[in-house]
């Protein structure tokens, strides 16, 4: 039996974003930043390092709130982790609200799929603002830690109990990953689940996909793919995770 727990930190609110499905003005509304923090018998693996500064995210994205206790290190010190604890880390994309601050995890492995890496060097035009891409003057976030990268073709256990599992459609190199706790099974879907009502809503027996995609052929064999996985999802921007501190949960 594998005795792993997650938990979810809050590492930021972005406010007046569209949550979807939505179809009003009033539907905008904040959405939290999650990274998931994982911890077995011997290992922390961190999911995701959230976004950019205030300032930052106002001037190329959305209005950002994060205070001093949102920063990373300070979520992460709440559980008795410091970022060098961090061996193991994966990145679920490489947007910009996931995948900043990866330099103040010095010891990490960081986990990325190819196609991820591959569509973020280049892009289409609509999503380069979410990967503050080259080709707009920027330099993208990621880039600095990219010699750390581990980079991954397809599903991947890197421990027991832990496997990487590819989610293509919010981005081609979408990843979640999926623990099984020995109690239950979790899928952290991130942004190919951003909020539950995604999850939960269904048309023709699917999910909704994000407003945010590059193919929604491929998001849609993702979410049969989810639904064979049988796991309980934990989204990538929804305040419900925040009802427990902690997964497997009594």
């Amino acid at each position: 039996m594998n005795d792993i727990k997650i938990y979810p930190l809050h590492v930021g609110t972005l406010k007046k974003v569209l949550r979807t499905p939505a179809v009003a003005p009033e539907d905008f509304e904040p959405s939290p930043l999650i990274a998931y923090l994982i911890r077995t018998d011997d290992e922390w693996v961190l999911v995701d390092t959230g976004a950019c500064d205030p300032e930052w995210s106002k001037k190329y994205h959305h209005i950002l709130e994060r205070p001093e206790q949102m920063q990373i290190e300070n979520q992460l010190a709440a559980h008795g982790v410091k970022p060098e604890d961090i061996k193991l880390l994966v990145c679920s994309h490489l947007h910009w609200d996931h995948a900043y601050n990866l330099d103040k995890f010095p010891n990490a492995k960081i986990f990325v799929q190819k196609r991820e890496v591959e569509f973020a060097i280049t892009p289409t035009p609509s999503q380069y603002v979410f990967y503050e891409a080259m080709q707009m003057g920027l330099t993208p976030p990621w880039l600095s830690s990219a010699g750390r990268f581990e980079i991954i073709d397809g599903d991947v256990e890197i421990l027991p109990g832990i496997t990487l599992v590819t989610l293509a459609g919010h981005t081609p190199g979408s990843q979640g990953v999926l623990v099984e706790t020995g109690s239950k099974r979790y899928l952290i879907a991130c942004d190919c689940i951003a909020t539950m009502d995604c999850w939960e809503t269904r048309k023709f027996g699917l999910p909704i996909p994000s407003s945010i995609h590059v193919d929604l052929a491929e998001y849609y064999e993702t979410f049969r793919k989810m639904l064979r996985l049988d796991a309980e999802i934990l989204p990538g921007h929804d305040f419900c995770v925040f009802e427990h501190p902690v997964y497997p949960y009594e």
